[in-house]
């Protein structure tokens, strides 16, 4: 079975309304360096740039990523594409999937990195 790295940093974590689909998965600690967080309408937006985003990293077989996809409205809303996170505590450099969206520039920036569902 092949197995997809997979970033989430909003409403995918654990606790939030919409881990129900990564529920059977293992969560790792990560960050994404290059990728800054941004506020949204409930829930937030990545997008390439200067900052650190802090989440969870989870390795998912391709059924599951494919209900991201869809949960995510890939390729329409949000675009899936690969960043390296960095896995917490061994430093770990990965090539992950991240969904991201440009939109999120129109809203503040999450200074420090982190979204709380």
């Amino acid at each position: 079975m092949k197995r997809h790295a997979v970033f989430v940093y909003g409403t995918l974590k654990k606790g939030c309304c919409n881990h129900k689909l990564l529920e059977n998965f293992e969560p790792i600690k990560a960050k994404a360096p290059g990728i800054e967080l941004h506020e949204g309408p409930g829930y937030p937006y990545a997008v390439r740039g200067d900052g650190t985003t802090f989440g969870e990293l989870y390795f998912v077989d391709t059924k599951t990523l494919y209900k991201l996809d869809e949960l995510e409205e890939h390729p329409h809303y949000y675009k899936r594409e690969k960043t390296y996170v960095i896995v917490f505590p061994s430093n770990k450099k990965i090539k992950a999937w991240i969904y991201l969206n440009d939109e999120g520039v129109k809203w503040p920036k999450i200074e420090d990195g982190h979204w709380n569902c």
